[in-house]
């Protein structure tokens, strides 16, 4: 939904003040879009027109850009493979503690 904020995030590095910054704009837009204030509202608005968190939007985006990247012939790319090999590691294992973690926190 609000892909021009997302727009090049998967090849830049962000830390978590910056992704709370993004996300503090995109609550903002649903503020003003539907002219409410509470943050409940807000968060089942996002629910309902699948919009996920910030955090998880770019977690998904470097994924994707990472594995795109792996498989590129390019001299600069295998360069850089081990190093996008490391980071997709990561983040497979953070995601696997993350689900495991939302699972754990459901039942």
């Amino acid at each position: 939904m609000f892909t021009f904020l997302y727009y090049g995030l998967d090849a830049c590095p962000l830390n978590r003040d910056q992704a709370k910054s993004l996300e503090f704009a995109v609550n903002s837009c649903f503020r003003k879009i539907f002219c409410v204030r509470s943050q409940t509202v807000i968060e089942e608005c996002k629910m309902l027109f699948n919009c996920p968190p910030v955090f998880e939007t770019m977690t998904t985006k470097k994924y994707k850009f990472l594995h795109k990247y792996m498989y590129r012939d390019n001299e600069l790319c295998k360069l850089f493979n081990d190093r996008a090999i490391a980071d997709l590691s990561i983040r497979s294992c953070l995601a696997v503690l993350r689900y495991h973690y939302s699972v754990v926190k459901i039942s």
